[in-house]
């Protein structure tokens, strides 16, 4: 859920982020006055048509198989109205108010781009009841999707008319109540404008859509689920090989046995069993980038066709004002729609049909090194027998279900409308299927949970084995039969819920452009998130955390908890990165915690310069950090360093690898700001941007000067380039130019921005006069990259 209403403007592109967050949670919903022009002359085009004696479809016509009635002018707006009563003839149970949702914005969207001959009433009315959460009641079922989704359209567009039902909050009122909470009176439709609501794929495609963002959810899981299967199997991890992968070339199955590997590595168990005689596993564990790969790859091309249909102009006709056309055509068939979601069906069914045998292979113990079922005491205990059972029967379900709906076509309306796509059932049915996956894979993560636990004392990975401690803090370990029902939902809520999508950062179309990504270590703290990359180029803000854990903060003086890191706020002026498509990996722990941009053998970065340290006891100034004789001891520092510090240059190495493969080039912004009491190093005042490059040994120089020059550009600011200092740990390791990876830190004077003196707050205003050179500055280094891709 959004953790409060989304804005959403409607003449804006809709991406899919801002589309998963719509369907996550309210929104406030606006549109660009701008726009408005526009939108009154497509209006105006479909009055001067109306006015004149042609005849034209839908305005003075009737409808379908009727289009050649022709219809007289003093009975237009009637004609409107008939056409939205009368085709109000849904059935079903109603749709979810999260699509419903989404279908408002949706059909906002189409209508104010300017080809629907709309007024600008009616997208200020659909505006309205999105952001006063007033939801109109839409049955699901009654739609072939073509002329759009006429019957599940029309009974939103009754809303508008005073008819029918919506729901607030859950309850359910007529639709003149819902109006009023909406601070609307009922319309009265001008010609055309009831046919713009009715035509339309917009209730397909936010139907496809909450399926692929279920897809999405279920996917992640059911990737942490077969690495843990396969710890628990004690599997191989020869099959996740890179080498492998790219020699097929196919780019879902690099991608996943990538994913695979990086939960896998540097396991416990796996080590246990280095030296065993067992030369192959079965296809469904070491296929499993293969077939997960496929079906990634799937959710991709799906993801592209909706999030294009999302921003479409659907209707019928269509009005080109520049040149006074109305254009009769097809734009409402939705057969793209209906391919997408009969490829998201297959996907799903074969995440879950993969799971199944994965829970299969736990369960046979003539296929494992575990007890029969997965039982406790076997025989007397049951175990994951039945479970087992209820999985092959779900994922059997999702066979039938994946039947394409594409191929089908009824004719309707006489034969005027003979070929439709049935686009609507086609998605419709993927949150059934969705549900069903995550109930297998629910299953596994439990079977997969139960059979590692057999496997103790031995350890798998830290991000496994924080997948397992997510799981165990809802469904303790199955120590004899019990009830399996209340542990099943809730292992098929997870695997639904997007618990598991920080396991697999940067593979999932609608979050790798979009919210962070926590990453766990291996207490189960966060110690960062990381928004993967879309260009080459990734910022690292290591100094930004202001949280301090309980067990550390007992040892700390009040004004070391009390401290507030000096970078804190560096993130604040970087808010624009994701609209660049740039990556970010940004600490949650204060650095007062581990200092990130550190040595981790605290070796001094500069030759008679006293160093901080890993963990410093005082903060630059003096100030004591902690109690008497708390100051953390040399094996504290060690628990810190694999608790704090490697989880993120993990990370971090991570991901340049993966954009140094994905474009052939790296690059990495080491963005801080530094306080001007700082003592060391620096006499007097600080230039407002201190750029470093390690001499120029980091990054290639015509990069240096890029970023310098815009910064010298900038009016009442100064800047040094590899004077003070010439960029810490991280730029120092990190930038490899000669292997396409490079690296620059920039350090803000916190004079520029804030106050000087602690604790540091946050100044907004002159925030705000730096952050369009901050802008500047990445829009350069996302130039000068995108230049080097191969």
């Amino acid at each position: 859920m959004a953790d409060g209403p989304v804005r959403v403007v409607v003449n804006d592109h809709l991406d899919l982020s801002t589309l998963r967050a719509v369907i996550g949670g309210a929104v406030d919903l606006t549109v660009d006055a701008g726009r408005r022009g526009a939108v009154d002359r497509a209006a105006a085009v479909i009055a001067e048509q109306t006015a004149g004696d042609a005849a034209v479809y839908g305005l003075n016509t009737g409808f379908g198989t009727l289009a050649q009635t022709r219809i007289p002018a003093d009975a237009l707006e009637r004609l409107q109205r008939n056409l939205v009563v009368s085709h109000a003839s849904g059935l079903g149970d109603l749709l979810d108010d999260a699509v419903v949702r989404l279908v408002l914005v949706l059909k906002a969207r189409s209508l104010a781009q300017g080809h629907s001959g709309v007024r600008w009433e009616v997208i200020e009315a659909l505006v309205a009841l999105a952001s006063h959460g007033v939801l109109p009641c839409v049955p699901a079922k009654g739609s072939v999707g073509a002329s759009g989704d006429l019957a599940p359209l029309a009974h939103l567009t009754g809303v508008l008319l005073g008819l029918g039902q919506v729901r607030v909050a859950g309850e359910q009122m007529p639709a003149a109540l819902g109006l009023r909470r909406a601070g609307l009176a009922p319309l009265v439709l001008q010609p055309k404008e009831g046919l713009a609501m009715l035509n339309g794929t917009q209730v397909s495609t936010a139907l496809a859509l909450t399926g692929l963002f279920a897809a999405e959810n279920v996917f992640a899981a059911a990737i942490t689920a077969g690495a843990l299967t396969v710890e628990a199997m004690l599997g191989s991890h020869v099959p996740f090989d890179p080498r492998i992968s790219h020699v097929r070339g196919q780019r879902g199955q690099i991608d996943v046995a990538a994913a695979c590997l990086r939960l896998l590595k540097g396991s416990e168990i796996n080590a246990s069993h280095a030296d065993c005689d067992k030369v192959q596993d079965p296809y469904s564990l070491r296929c499993q980038p293969q077939v997960m790969g496929a079906a990634l790859d799937l959710m991709r091309q799906a993801a592209g066709v909706l999030e294009v249909e999302a921003n479409a102009v659907t209707d019928n006709p269509l009005v080109f004002p520049d040149e006074g056309d109305v254009l009769s055509g097809g734009n409402f068939h939705a057969q793209p729609v209906a391919f997408a979601a009969d490829t998201l069906a297959l996907a799903i069914a074969e995440i879950g049909s993969l799971s199944e045998r994965r829970i299969a292979l736990l369960t046979d113990n003539h296929m494992s090194a575990l007890p029969p079922m997965l039982a406790p005491e076997p025989g007397l205990n049951s175990g994951f027998m039945a479970p087992q059972v209820a999985s092959a029967a779900l994922a059997s379900q999702n066979k039938v279900l994946a039947h394409p709906s594409s191929t089908d076509s009824l004719p309707t309306s006489a034969n005027q409308e003979d070929h439709v796509s049935m686009a609507t059932y086609a998605a419709l049915r993927l949150g059934e299927m969705a549900g069903n996956t995550a109930g297998i894979v629910g299953i596994e993560l439990l079977a997969a949970g139960q059979g590692i636990e057999f496997l103790r004392p031995r350890k798998s990975t830290a991000a496994l084995e924080h997948a397992l401690a997510t799981v165990r803090a809802h469904v303790p370990a199955h120590d004899q039969d019990r009830l399996m029902g209340p542990d099943l939902a809730i292992a098929q809520s997870l695997a639904a819920g997007g618990r598991f999508a920080g396991f697999v950062p940067g593979l999932l179309p609608s979050r790798s452009a979009a919210a962070d990504v926590p990453i766990a270590n291996p207490l189960n703290d966060v110690v960062f998130t990381l928004t993967p990359a879309e260009v080459p180029v990734l910022v690292s803000l290591p100094h930004v955390g202001t949280e301090l854990p309980d067990d550390i903060a007992a040892h700390m003086t009040e004004t070391g908890t009390a401290l507030v890191d000096t970078d804190w706020d560096v993130d604040r002026l970087y808010q624009f990165l994701r609209e660049l498509g740039i990556g970010v990996i940004r600490a949650v722990q204060s650095r007062y915690v581990v200092d990130l941009n550190r040595n981790p053998e605290d070796q001094p970065l500069y030759p008679g310069a006293p160093n901080t340290g890993l963990v410093p006891p005082a903060a630059f100034d003096g100030t004591p950090l902690y109690r008497d004789g708390a100051t953390p001891s040399t094996e504290e520092i060690g628990r810190r360093r694999q608790r704090y510090w490697q989880p993120y240059h993990d990370a971090l190495a991570g991901e340049l690898a993966r954009m140094r493969e994905r474009f052939g080039v790296a690059m990495l912004y080491d963005a801080h700001s530094i306080r001007s009491r700082v003592p060391r190093l620096f006499e007097g005042a600080l230039p407002t941007f201190n750029i470093g490059s390690n001499a120029g040994q980091s990054a290639d120089r015509s990069l240096v000067d890029r970023v310098a020059q815009v910064c010298q550009d900038a009016t009442g600011y100064d800047t040094v380039v590899d004077g003070r200092f010439k960029g810490g740990y991280i730029t120092r390791h990190y930038g490899r130019p000669a292997d396409g990876v490079h690296a620059v830190q920039m350090e803000l004077a916190q004079a520029a921005y804030m106050h000087e003196d602690p604790p540091a707050r946050y100044d907004s205003e002159r925030a705000g006069r730096l952050r369009p050179v901050l802008r500047s500055v990445m829009e350069a280094v996302v130039d000068w990259s995108l230049s080097r891709c191969r």
